[in-house]
């Protein structure tokens, strides 16, 4: 009897986190188009980190990088 309540709970858990997925799949277009990023919002030191490592591309030539 107690083995069987926990296969109910883990089945429950289960069937439960494959409809959040399920919903957090369906409404993650509808928020990234809600929210969308601005032009100028991010921090240019953190946007050149992010290309030097190769994680993003600019878009076009790249702009030579100012010596200080």
């Amino acid at each position: 009897m107690v083995g069987r309540w926990w296969l109910v709970c883990i089945a429950a858990l289960l069937i439960l986190a494959g409809i959040g997925a399920t919903v957090a799949k369906a409404l993650w277009p509808a928020a990234v188009l809600a929210h969308p990023a601005k032009p100028g919002t991010f921090d240019s030191d953190y946007v050149q980190g992010l290309i030097k490592y190769g994680i993003v591309k600019m878009p076009g030539p790249v702009a030579p990088v100012a010596v200080k």
